[in-house]
């Protein structure tokens, strides 16, 4: 029985089969060993756009966060100045009611004041409108760049899956291998 299995072993038709064979799996494990690096080589260029998608990311956080402590600043300052305002426009009211009662000795000067008064109401309103429409642009403007920031969340999100179904198709080709 040994002699027969010997005799496999130098048989040289099996011998040549058993070459190609080796060859072929070289060949195979040669292709594998390519691949593998070319995965890393994705892998790694895809960590590199992940990192700087998320050092993107950061950075509009950063700017949005600014963008709000900044609209906080003007609301509050617009406040402010309303008050003001308003607090001008209650003194004036109380002088004109002051003024009318000595109509016959200063109506001339209520009559400039009335005026006065007028041209400032109407400043005030068309500062008002100003102001309204200036905090609507902002609001606009924090609307657009909160969803650019989303897109970028998702594309983030996207590169992760892609990363990770990479080193999925990696593993996987290495406990193949």
């Amino acid at each position: 029985m040994l002699e027969g299995i010997s005799f496999l072993f130098f048989d040289p038709l099996y011998e040549q089969e058993v070459i190609k064979v080796k060859k072929d799996y070289l060949h195979i494990k040669m292709v594998a060993e390519e691949e593998v690096v070319l995965l890393r080589q994705q892998l790694t260029a895809l960590r590199e756009a992940l990192s700087r998608s998320q050092s993107e990311n950061e950075k509009m956080k950063s700017e949005l966060e600014k963008e709000k402590w900044l609209l906080k600043e003007y609301e509050h300052r617009a406040s402010r100045e309303l008050k003001s305002r308003q607090q001008l426009d209650s003194m004036k009211a109380s002088d004109m009611e002051q003024l009318l009662n000595d109509v016959e000795e200063k109506e001339q000067r209520l009559h400039v004041l009335s005026n006065e008064f007028e041209r400032s109401s109407k400043m005030a309103q068309i500062h008002h409108h100003k102001i309204d429409k200036e905090i609507k642009q902002v609001r606009c403007q924090l609307v657009h760049e909160r969803n650019l920031k989303l897109d970028a969340f998702q594309r983030v999100g996207e590169l992760r899956n892609q990363m990770y179904d990479v080193e999925a198709a990696l593993s996987q080709r290495e406990s193949a291998t």
